[in-house]
């Protein structure tokens, strides 16, 4: 499968994922929020793994650097999001808060991504860099 692709796909299903236990909080059992909470918090750090790759294969010049900061202020701004969430006792109001903010953080993350990160990065590769990163993708799935 292309990289590009997979997160495409990755990172939609995690973004409603996120919404759907931010939007159901009050509906869903707390034994129910907090199991999906967890896979989709889980899910999100796996996600931020997977997208690594891309980074590895970016060369200095043409702004990249600039884009590689707006990634990694905004994936660290998620992840402090999710430790915080990890603090917090699912009954407190500040858990359906916590989720709320990152669910919007993260679907804006996605965006960013899907307008600016990746097309940034699909201009800089060769089909040579691309066939290496599927495999090395491929490789990380199936570990």
């Amino acid at each position: 499968m292309d990289v590009f692709d997979y997160l495409s796909i990755d990172e939609s299903r995690l973004s409603e994922k996120l919404k759907a236990v931010a939007t159901n909080y009050s509906l869903w059992s707390r034994d129910q929020v907090f199991e999906q909470a967890k896979r989709t918090l889980v899910g999100v750090r796996g996600f931020f793994e997977k997208e690594k790759l891309l980074m590895s294969t970016s060369k200095g010049g043409d702004g990249i650097e600039d884009v590689i900061r707006q990634v990694q202020r905004q994936r660290a701004d998620i992840l402090s999001d999710a430790d915080d969430l990890v603090m917090i006792h699912i009954d407190e109001p500040a858990f359906e808060d916590g989720l709320v903010s990152m669910s919007g953080k993260f679907q804006r993350y996605v965006q960013f991504c899907e307008k600016t990160f990746y097309p940034t990065i699909q201009k800089r590769l060769s089909d040579t860099d691309r066939a290496k990163l599927n495999a090395q993708l491929e490789i990380q799935i199936l570990d």
